[in-house]
């Protein structure tokens, strides 16, 4: 009888050692799915004179958020706005702790105010969304599913089948697609909007670019393997104007091609030597015409050779002073952006992140 009772003792051992190792395996299965699923989101929304729109957009964030059963925080960057947007801020951080707030010292723009984000965030998805409302939250699930399902994609993008924007800047955003697909090799079809869901791994690849004027759009074709598209609407702005007029994109596109491209310097190099071989030929054709017993054009060709050379050689000096200036704004390391506040106490070291004690 003793022997049969160590014989079920043992057998009783050996099941609950098995169920342990079952248990054990399956936390760690589990833990690996949260790590890879929804447990953490983080929320980036650069704010500018969106004291009329931030509200509303934060309940139906949240709410969206909660019902996705997902573990979140969203980061919301004013970018130094002259309206009381920093006050809902605060008040909204106080209310809830999920939500995080960063004043910035001075106005750096919407996409330096994405990049302090993304060097504040601690989630594996990161989202970027507008403060207008024209992107709706309630479209976040869908954009979080699609980059679920495309394992190998690193970004997934809300593209708008019928953007709600005047005919102006349709055009500007059509032109400087067209631009971006050339300077950087944007796949063709690809739209691009600032509604994006992607991984941790790129915004981090993104932050990893020190240049003083990111263009975001630009850094992202360059930090991501694979970029996709999810159909999403698009809705009119109830609140304000945009603040992207058609000379901020030209301005935007001239930043874009200058900090990020040397195709103007390579042009200016083929103007300078279209312009050498035009004036070889030229000095040919009135070597021989003057050999020849016949009149070399006098006034107007010397006038005309000057202004087309003159030209040239003002546009060249231009191009190169514009690189020269940009060089030296790289090397003074002016900041990104400086941090006036925060409503959290984590801090991020870098080289290009400022905040004040």
């Amino acid at each position: 009888m003793q022997s049969e009772g160590e014989a079920v003792h043992a057998t009783q051992m050996r099941l609950l050692l098995a169920i342990c190792v079952l248990v054990l395996g399956l936390r760690g299965l589990l833990e690996v799915e949260l790590s890879n699923s929804l447990s953490g989101i983080s929320v980036v929304v650069p704010c500018y004179n969106s004291s009329a729109s931030l509200s509303e957009l934060l309940d139906r964030m949240v709410a969206t958020l909660e019902s996705m059963n997902a573990d979140f925080e969203v980061i919301l960057v004013n970018d130094c706005s002259p309206d009381n947007t920093w006050g809902i801020i605060e008040k909204r951080c106080a209310a809830d702790p999920r939500i995080r707030g960063i004043d910035l010292q001075f106005n750096v723009g919407q996409f330096q105010a994405t990049i302090c984000g993304f060097e504040h965030l601690n989630n594996a998805l990161v989202v970027t969304i507008d403060d207008d409302l024209q992107h709706a939250p309630e479209d976040l699930p869908t954009l979080v599913s699609a980059l679920e399902q495309n394992p190998d994609a690193d970004c997934v993008v809300g593209s708008f089948a019928v953007p709600k924007q005047n005919i102006l800047r349709r055009f500007g955003t059509q032109f400087k697609d067209i631009v971006i697909e050339f300077l950087y090799g944007k796949p063709r079809g690809l739209k691009m909007s600032a509604y994006r869901v992607m991984r941790r791994s790129t915004s981090d690849a993104i932050c990893a670019h020190k240049t003083i004027k990111p263009l975001l759009l630009a850094t992202l074709l360059k930090s991501a393997r694979k970029i996709i598209n999810v159909e999403v609407p698009h809705y009119s702005r109830q609140h304000g104007k945009s603040g992207y007029s058609f000379l901020r994109l030209a301005s935007i596109l001239w930043t874009a091609t200058v900090f990020g491209s040397t195709i103007p310097l390579r042009i200016v190099g083929m103007l300078g030597g279209v312009s050498l071989v035009v004036s070889m030929i030229l000095s040919i054709y009135y070597l021989v015409r003057y050999f020849a017993g016949g009149g070399v054009p006098g006034f107007a060709t010397t006038v005309l050779l000057l202004l087309f050379f003159g030209g040239t050689t003002l546009f060249a000096l231009g191009i190169i002073g514009e690189y020269i200036s940009r060089v030296v704004q790289e090397v003074a390391r002016t900041p990104r952006y400086f941090v006036r506040t925060m409503t959290f106490s984590e801090r991020v070291e870098s080289d290009t992140v400022l905040t004040r004690d």
